[in-house]
């Protein structure tokens, strides 16, 4: 879980940085495709409730 959610920040910093033109490299804001299927898997391994 604690390297999902690294990888979420990493990819959300990429596209700041790419957002506040620090980087025009175009890899930067196609990594932002990639932090709702990693924040959909860290939901997946949290624990549920149960009645």
């Amino acid at each position: 879980m604690f390297a999902l959610v690294k990888l979420a920040i990493t990819h959300i910093a990429a596209v700041r940085c790419y957002e506040d033109g620090r980087f025009d490299d175009m890899r930067m804001p196609a990594m932002g495709t990639q932090i709702a299927p990693v924040l959909r898997q860290i939901s997946k391994m949290l624990p549920t409730e149960e009645p």
